[in-house]
């Protein structure tokens, strides 16, 4: 297991997998997840991510979410929340609250398997990029992307 956690790096799992082996009180369906959730309860915060998207995703939603390399993820807040955002807050005061940020990524949705995102393990905050919503975020991997996942992601 990873860092004290039920997950695998680099295993793939559904959002129905993450809310279980969070350990959230109840599941929760993607459009409420909505691209990252928060649970008190446990302290964590899940970013789901489509590396890319499709032509079907709405304008304001076409984040450029990307890996600047394999150990550095550059990603969008929602295109409501800005840096004082209660989320936002949450991610950037890390440190603080203790909260512990987990990745999750998929190539896009209609990629096969595409129910399931790779989990690439924990991440640091390291800097809001802009103070526009939404807001552009430098988050620093604690393990590196694998290098042929790192290719598939970025091919």
């Amino acid at each position: 297991m990873y860092r004290d956690t039920n997950f695998v790096l680099n295993r793939m799992y559904t959002y129905d997998d993450v809310c279980r082996l969070m350990n959230w009180k109840a599941n929760v369906n993607a459009q409420t997840i909505g691209g990252y959730k928060f649970d008190k309860t446990t302290n964590t915060f899940s970013i789901f991510i489509n590396y890319v998207k499709g032509e079907d995703v709405a304008e304001s939603q076409r984040y450029d979410d990307h890996f600047e390399n394999r150990n550095t993820l550059i990603a969008f807040s929602k295109s409501t929340e800005g840096k004082g955002a209660k989320n936002m807050v949450c991610v950037g005061d890390q440190v603080n609250n203790d909260v512990r940020i987990h990745l999750f990524v998929r190539k896009n949705k209609k990629d096969e398997g595409s129910k399931e995102f790779y989990y690439l393990g924990e991440l640091d905050f390291v800097s809001f990029m802009n103070d526009e919503k939404p807001v552009k975020i430098m988050y620093r991997l604690k393990d590196e992307v694998r290098s042929d996942l790192f290719d598939y992601f970025n091919s």
